[in-house]
């Protein structure tokens, strides 16, 4: 069973492919369905994010370490974008940089 979270998300193509098995889940890659203009929107905004919030340039340059790709890092982004613009609009606060 997809989490809420996920649920919200995959939509937007920034939730990951879950394999269920019984008690075994696995949560494999990001999946590629849903909105395109929605995602590359996202991917444009995670580019803009990733240059303007350090603490988010930090996350995106470990991204990219681990995974070797700036283009599959950014993806991460992307998601990781989505998940803060959703609880912000669920909780109604204000973006915060991390310190």
């Amino acid at each position: 069973m997809k989490s809420p979270l996920n649920q919200r998300l995959s939509p937007l193509w920034v939730a990951p492919r879950v394999s269920q098995s019984g008690q075994t889940r696995r949560d494999g890659p990001i999946s590629r369905t849903g909105r395109g203009p929605l995602r590359a929107l996202l991917v444009q905004a995670a580019w803009v994010w990733i240059r303007y919030d350090p603490a988010a340039r930090g996350v995106f340059s470990r991204l990219a370490g681990n995974t070797g790709s700036a283009q599959k890092a950014i993806v991460g982004m992307a998601r990781r974008l989505a998940v803060r613009l959703w609880r912000m609009t669920v909780t109604g606060e204000l973006y915060r940089a991390a310190a």
